[in-house]
């Protein structure tokens, strides 16, 4: 529970402020007198612990108990004293003084009981509710008021009025100032009475008293103010006493009463290196969590470029000239505490927002590298302004956010920048004819993106028992060189399947000379890299020579090793291309059995694969399975040709039937991530377009991406997860180990295939029309990765809940898209039951064929499903409908009211899943 004053910040008094000649009383009815502890701490505390038999934790949290009502102070409380005389004996005198400090030990043992009853009473309520009603009980007051002090603003706030006074208004303000207690039984008589501050609560001849509350640093945290009406009996010198007894000893419990968030955990939490996306989303949260506010906001401004960002969930350019508040406190270097953003001169609402709230503004100043970083906080939710507390601990926080953000952005750039090289990479080689050309535009991709000065690839030659050299890049002039076989760090590459990053080369043990003497070559830092197959065999190692800044190669550097060392295995097997021409022509043979020479060249349905049988092809009930074989490619026909895919971009039967044999020979046979699951949710995705009438408001180039998405979304995969490929250390796996793994081959896979001259759907493009569908391809087949899978459901539910989409706008129309591919790529969940059933199974055999592998490896389970041990099928598909899917299908049925239906049929499928449950638990 919160304590009302958990966030209170600690000002300054010193002791000197607080001598005994203050004791003495201000004249007439009004009493002030500085309040002080006396006596031992420890002993105190320890008597309120022995009376009340209560352990009091740290901050009070988290215990309830039943709180009796405090009793009232009265005059029978008291014990009857005989009165001292001067002609009494020393007898009497001493019995005179036993009497008195019985007197003393009893009202003294009396107020720690009532105090205890007051620290009881926090433990289930907030810490104004407890000391309002404690007072009340005990003074017999009508009215209590806890003024809670705001310093950055020099006001106090009553959460009960909910209103604020300064610190030099009325009554309140002025028991601030003096720090003494005022006790008055006309209110409107004392000098500092006012209408405005005080005309509500004690008017005119009401007795009123207020007393301030200091802290464990003597710091004034509060005033408290109690009134009476006008005929009740004024507050007696017995009050007095208690209050003077209570305000020592909340004084000496102030730092559990008033606890303060400590932003060390925050800072670890936020102290990491990701990515940019994913580290804003974390930061956002848990400072909003942290400093209880409607928002946050990181700002920077760079004073060198003159450019000023915004980073909140995401990274946003924005204007100086627009900047509002925050771009008045960088420029200025200042820091801001407002009550209300509106009230200051600098508000702007296209980036201050047209709410009428509070903001905090922290500067923080980064003079090497000329950056000014800002922490914006907006919409308190405990006060109508930020305490001193949230200013302190956002000045602390500040600058580990800003190094955090820096790091992620380096490894954001580090990525991004490399990623649409290597596509173009990509394209650029898929163009070469022969192994060789192939091989080497490879390898001189790799040098120019690593930066090295040589690089060299070998393979293992059996003939001659060592390694050959067989394609190179850069500073070597060696055409024809071999290894012994196991010498050497490429022996050591070969034998034990591992990278080696070696800093300096020619110390290293293993170093072989021979090469580098031939080419009187001066090696420094080596990156050797082991080429692996499907089978985990080294089929090639590639060597990195001497980057260029003189450095040890980066990780960066081995990532972009990896994306490559798949595509090069392809090579060196040569599989695909020692049959490149047989391939060749028993495509020709295939494409003759279904199209006739007449239909070649029309953007038609050949005869032979139209399918009147095919009715409910855009239909939730579609099973796909049953037409595995021929009646798959007259899907993709129908379909395509459904939405005059065809017709529109010049696609003949021959050129679109090669293209779908081609594909399909690309994709592997697991039991479910295989050709039939690329049709079927090719199926689900057209039937989503179908229903939506998305087709009328996608640009044919987008849905032409689309499609071609949905049938390569998965071209290549071998049946393993993310997970598997990067515990197993697999090419996909080392490939970008942070990123989507084998959804990014899975682009390159398609990338390839459709760069070739007989499979080129996309010939017709133009070069801008031809980048918008590449791009729009890659989105969405990344967007299928279940890593990114919360992320992206997180940030759709954000956007449709702060706007309405808009259709006109491509992003908009793009991010809808990725959550109908999402949903069609698991979209078995929510065919008919079953459909769905037997869908289960097929996807469950795949998880058991996984698990079989990593127990092989000797790896723990990727997830509890690998394992065909102690398995509950429908416990485990009611989970993953409760987290996933729901969540999905719920989420695009706010896009597209009319998938309801599809919502609805999981919805169905869930609870026939927890009927099987029960039924099996019985």
């Amino acid at each position: 529970m919160s304590l009302g004053l958990s966030s209170i910040p600690l000002g300054n008094m010193g002791a000197a402020e607080m001598t005994h000649s203050n004791r003495d009383m201000e004249v007439s009815s009004v009493n002030c007198f500085p309040l002080r502890p006396t006596g031992s701490h420890a002993n105190i505390g320890e008597k309120i612990r022995r009376s009340s038999k209560l352990s009091i934790p740290f901050g009070l949290r988290g215990i309830p108990s039943n709180v009796t009502k405090l009793p009232p102070l009265n005059d029978s409380d008291k014990l009857k004293i005989p009165k001292y005389n001067s002609c009494d004996t020393p007898s009497d005198q001493s019995q005179v003084g036993v009497a008195r400090l019985q007197d003393k030990l009893s009202q003294t043992d009396k107020f720690g009981r009532l105090f205890t009853q007051f620290i009881q009473s926090c433990y289930s309520t907030e810490l104004h509710v407890a000391i309002e009603s404690t007072i009340a009980s005990i003074t017999k007051a009508s009215n209590v008021i806890f003024w809670q002090d705001v310093p950055s603003v020099k006001q106090l706030y009553s959460r009960k009025l909910e209103k604020s006074v300064s610190y030099q208004d009325g009554l309140v303000g002025h028991t601030y100032s003096s720090r003494h207690l005022v006790k008055t039984d006309h209110a409107q008589k004392h000098s500092a009475w006012t209408v405005q501050s005080d005309q509500q609560i004690c008017p005119n001849d009401t007795p009123v008293l207020l007393f301030p509350l200091w802290d464990f640093r003597d710091n004034v945290v509060a005033v408290v103010e109690a009134t009476r009406p006008p005929r009740d009996p004024f507050f007696g010198q017995d009050i007095e006493e208690f209050i003077e007894y209570f305000t020592q000893q909340f004084r000496l419990y102030s730092k559990w009463l008033l606890p303060t968030e400590n932003p060390l955990d925050l800072i670890q939490d936020l102290m990491v290196a990701s990515k940019l996306e994913d580290f804003l989303l974390d930061m956002s949260e848990k400072l909003i969590n942290f400093f209880k506010c409607r928002f946050a906001e990181i700002w920077c401004f760079d004073t060198k470029l003159q450019m000023l960002q915004c980073f909140t969930t995401t990274q946003k350019p924005m204007e100086l000239k627009n900047s509002g508040i925050v771009g008045y406190c960088l420029i200025n270097e200042c820091q801001l505490n407002q009550q209300n953003s509106k009230w200051h001169k600098a508000y702007s609402p296209d980036t201050d927002g047209s709410q009428s709230e509070n903001i905090l503004v922290n500067v923080h100043i980064d003079v090497l590298s000329g950056k000014k970083w800002s922490l914006v906080l907006r919409g308190s939710q405990k006060l109508p302004i930020f305490t001193n507390c949230d200013e302190e601990n956002s000045k602390i926080i500040l600058p580990f956010l800003a190094t955090s953000i820096q790091n992620c952005m380096k490894i954001n750039n580090s990525t991004s920048n490399t990623e649409p090289r290597i596509i173009q990479m990509f394209e650029k080689i898929s163009k070469e004819d022969n192994n060789i050309s192939i091989l080497n535009e490879t390898l001189k991709a790799i040098t120019e993106l690593t930066k090295s000065d040589r690089t060299v690839l070998y393979t293992n030659d059996a003939n001659n028992n060592s390694y050959q050299i067989i394609a190179f890049e850069g500073n070597m002039n060696i055409t024809n060189h071999f290894v012994a076989k196991d010498k050497g760090i490429v022996g050591r590459t070969f034998n034990e399947k591992k990278v080696f990053n070696i800093e300096n080369a020619s110390e290293d043990k293993d170093y072989d000379d021979s090469l580098d003497k031939k080419s009187n070559y001066e090696i420094k830092s080596v990156l050797s890299y082991p080429i692996l197959n499907n089978e985990e065999d080294v089929v090639a190692a590639i060597q990195l020579s001497n980057k260029e800044d003189q450095n040890q190669f980066s990780q960066t550097d081995i990532k972009i090793l990896s994306l490559f060392s798949k595509f090069i295995s392809f090579v060196v097997e040569n599989d695909q291309f020692k049959t490149q021409e047989n391939n060749s022509l028993q495509q020709d043979d295939e494409v003759s059995q279904f199209i006739s020479k007449d239909e070649e060249n029309k953007f038609i349905i050949p005869s032979k694969l139209e399918n009147s049988k095919i009715s409910n092809i855009f239909d939730l009930e579609f099973y796909t399975i049953d037409y595995i074989g021929t009646g798959l490619f007259e899907i993709a026909f129908k379909i395509f040709n459904e939405f005059g895919i065809l017709e529109k971009f010049q696609i003949s039967s021959s050129l679109f039937l090669k293209f779908l044999l081609k594909l399909r020979r690309n994709y592997n046979n697991p039991p479910y991530h295989n050709w039939t699951h690329a049709i079927d949710v090719l199926q689900y995705v057209s039937y989503e377009i179908k229903l939506t009438n998305s087709h009328n408001h996608l640009k044919s180039q987008e849905l032409l991406s689309v499609l071609v998405a949905a049938l390569c979304h998965d071209v290549g995969h071998q049946g393993f997860n993310n997970a598997y490929n990067i515990n197993v250390k697999t090419p996909f796996g080392i490939l970008f180990k942070d990123t989507s793994v084998m959804e990014t081959f899975h682009c390159a896979m398609a990338i390839k295939i459709l760069q070739e001259d007989d499979t080129n759907l996309f010939y017709s493009l133009n070069d801008n029309d031809l980048s918008n569908v590449w791009s729009w391809i890659i989105h969405l087949i990344l967007a299928t990765d279940m890593a990114k899978h919360f992320k992206l459901i997180k940030e759709m539910n954000d956007t449709i809940s702060s706007r309405n989409l808009d259709m006109e706008s491509e992003n908009d129309r793009l991010c809808c898209m990725e959550m109908i591919m999402k949903v069609a790529d698991i979209s078995n969940v929510s065919r008919p039951f079953f459909i769905a059933d037997k869908w289960c199974d097929v996807l469950q055999d795949e998880f058991w064929r996984q698990g079989d592998m990593e127990k092989q490896h000797e790896l723990s389970y990727s997830s509890p499903l690998m394992s065909r041990e102690g398995q509950n099928k429908a416990k485990g598909q009611i989970g993953f409908y409760k987290a996933v899917c729901i969540p999905l299908y719920s989420l695009v049925a706010r896009i597209f009211p009319e998938l309801n239906k599809s919502l609805d049929s999981v919805n169905a499928n869930l609870k026939e899943w927890e009927r099987i449950d029960a039924q099996n638990s019985a």
